[in-house]
This record gives structure tokens, sequence and C-alpha cells, in this order.
């Protein structure tokens, strides 16, 4: 299992609300891939498995988290990027254009990313306020940078995600031996959620259509999916072993199936360039979804639930002729 402080990855699909619309190739269910070691963001047909670049290389270094937003605009966190800086990247689905958001400012090892309720990208940051760790929001339109929680739970927050009442949910790998970690994103205030027992060394997480948190955990030994009750904190083993060795990003589809990027899958401590696997939310069973091809180091993964809403543009001509009818 290849791991560097710079390039540990989480990353999680969010698909909600934006204030721009952009053009998009993406189809419902394709699933997109930050590969870190690759400098590129991979889009995987969710019927072939077949795999497209969509971005490699220019600012792209060693891309983590993924999301998309509802207009089908592709945001990533890169921890290489802006020369070791790290940023947040904007990526055009269509044409691979990629645009510096935000750089340099709070970041020191900008990590993990969500989307906000409020179109605000929220970023994980390992190292920053200090080295404690830190979450820092971000602005998409200004670039604009502020600290959201630090200090407190924090020693190495590297997973973010939202629930459903609109709360944001933080993995950290260190803190108290492994925990997931709720924060007020208006005060900042920090909750301990769930700590211990399956999550031994938890790394990625996402929010199932249920409203349980799903955790993806490197445990030595047997790595794993563990299943949080989002109110209790009660954790249940959902899968181990078989395909998962690095488990890492983890994002669910509107089929009933989570998805999981695995850097080592099919093979441990060997020349493994990582798989994806399709897991059953309601069994568990594990199905080989993608690997090979482009894949190098597969970290970062969010999935199309949703089509971009067409956006008509209104000219001077159309509002005379609404007035005129």
């Amino acid at each position: 299992m290849r791991i560097q402080a710079s390039f540990m990855v989480v990353a999680l699909g969010v698909l909600l609300g934006s204030e721009r619309a952009t053009a998009t190739s993406l189809t419902l269910g394709d699933v997109l891939i930050c590969d870190s070691a690759a400098g590129a963001v991979i889009k995987i047909d969710p019927n072939s498995g077949n795999q497209t670049q969509l971005a490699v290389g220019g600012e792209l270094v060693a891309p983590s988290g993924i999301v998309i937003d509802s207009q089908g605009t592709i945001y990533v966190v890169d921890p290489g990027a802006a020369s070791g800086t790290g940023a947040v990247l904007k990526i055009d689905p269509v044409t691979g254009q990629q645009t510096r958001i935000s750089s340099g400012g709070l970041f020191a090892s900008p990590i993990g990313l969500a989307l906000g309720p409020d179109n605000q990208l929220y970023v994980a940051d390992l190292n920053a306020a200090g080295g404690a760790g830190a979450i820092v929001r971000i602005n998409p339109i200004s670039g604009s940078q502020s600290y959201v929680s630090q200090h407190g739970l924090f020693m190495d927050p590297i997973g973010v995600a939202f629930d459903q009442s609109g709360s944001l949910l933080v993995i950290d790998r260190n803190a108290l031996g492994g925990a997931i970690i709720r924060v007020d994103v208006s005060t900042g205030s920090q909750s301990l959620l769930a700590k211990g027992g399956f999550l031994a060394d938890p790394f990625g997480l996402c929010v199932a259509p249920d409203g349980s948190i799903l955790v993806t955990d490197f445990e030595a030994t047997s790595s794993k999916i563990v299943r949080v009750s989002g109110v209790s904190g009660v954790q249940t083993l959902v899968t181990s072993g078989g395909f998962l060795f690095s488990p890492w990003g983890i994002a669910t589809n509107n089929g009933g199936d989570m998805f999981v990027a695995d850097q080592d899958a099919l093979c441990s401590d060997c020349a493994s360039n990582g798989a994806v696997v399709r897991i059953g939310l309601a069994d568990g069973m594990q199905h080989l979804f993608a690997s090979g091809g482009t894949f190098r180091d597969p970290v970062g993964i969010a999935i199309v639930n949703q089509l971009a809403t067409p956006v008509t543009p209104v000219t001077w001509g159309s509002m005379k002729a609404r007035y005129h009818n």
C-alpha cells in the first residue's frame, strides 16, 4: 500500500445546487475518478466500464477530492497543484479546460472536498491552522477562503461529506484513534459522532440514501466498509477483504450500489494500479467495476446522480415576444 502524506485522498460524490450553468457531456450514472499518480480526472461509463480521460496534466498534479454540481461542473482539490501549495480547480466536462479557483492562502495540505447546500466548497486540510488540520470554506466564484472549524478534535481531517440535515461530517484518521466528527458550519462547533470499533484507520465517507454514513477503512489485516448510524453512531460491518486492499473514495448511485476507489485493489503490496469496486448497499456483495486502462492510483470518486438542468438564455427578442403574446 503506497501512502504519501501529500497524496492521501478521500473524495465524495456530492450533487447539489450551483449558481451557474455549464454545458456538459456527462450522462446519468457516469463515475468520475481522481487518479493521484496519473494526474488525471477519468470518466467511467456505468454500463461498459470504459474509461475516458476528461483532463490530465496542466494544473493537475495529484488530484484527490472531486464533486459535481447540479449543472455538471466538476470541482477538484489537488494537494500537489500550485507548486505544492494545493489548489481547488474547476474542470469543464466537455473540453477538459482547467481553471484554478483558489490556491495558497489557508491551504497547507488540502485533500478532501465537499459541496455544501449553500453552494460553497468545503475542503479538509490535513495540516492547515498550524498543523492540526482544519476545514476551509471556498467561494467557487471568487475563490475566497475562510476557516469553518479548526483545532478542537482535529488531528488529520481528510474526508468530508454533508448529511441530510446540512451538518458537515469529517473523517479524521488519527483523532481519538479514528473518528467521525460532526461540524456545525455556521459556528464551527465540533461534536464526536463515532470513534474506535471498526474505525481503525478511516479514510473516506459518504452519506447513503437512508441517511447512514458509509466509511472506507484501511485496517492492515482487513480493509473494509463500515456503516455508521448518523443518529446514534452505532457501527456495523458492510463488507471486508475481497477486492478491497486500500479503499479510499466512496460514493453511492441511484441504483442502490456503492462504488469504492481502491488504490491497490486486486493485489496487496505489489504493482497494482488499483480499481473501482461496486458493492451492494443491501447485501455487501463486491463486484469488480473497472480496472487497468488509464488507472495508476484511483482515489477520489463522484457519481452523476442527476443531469444538468438546461438553462434557456433570456434575450431582448424573447422578452418582447413574451410580452406580445
